[in-house]
């Protein structure tokens, strides 16, 4: 019985020596915040952005804001979108005839779903409209 005493107490002072916890006292829960400014968003992407917000805060990497690129060419639309997290882009002609590459040059953002500012998950399907500069 003493070897066993003298065991479990020569554990304990290693424990103690090694800095270790028992098993019952677990760490409190943490949450991961990023900010990223606006200007950082379109520094990420070579352009600047539309918009003028001063963060844009995503808690645990899954919600995402939408940026605003209203006014912007489609090429740069879709840099600034990527850099703000979002990937899914669609790209459709505002008449409703048709679709558009996001590549395709000449073409500007007169409209956009989900709205800017909005809060949304990373996978969130974006759809920028679309007119020929010129219309």
């Amino acid at each position: 019985m003493s070897s066993r005493i003298s065991a479990v107490l020569a554990i304990a002072l290693l424990a103690a020596a090694y800095g270790t916890t028992p098993a019952s006292a677990s760490p409190a829960p943490t949450m991961d915040v990023t900010t990223t400014s606006a200007a950082a968003v379109g520094d990420a992407a070579g352009i600047r952005p539309s918009f003028d917000d001063s963060a844009l805060v995503t808690f645990g990497a899954k919600k995402k804001v939408v940026p605003n690129v209203v006014g912007m060419k489609f090429q740069a639309a879709q840099k600034v979108m990527r850099a703000a997290g979002l990937r899914h882009l669609s790209g459709k002609k505002a008449t409703g005839r048709g679709g558009i590459r996001l590549g395709d040059r000449g073409w500007v953002v007169v409209r956009q779903t989900p709205a800017a500012g909005k809060r949304v998950p990373a996978d969130t399907r974006v759809m920028l409209y679309g007119k020929k500069v010129g219309e």
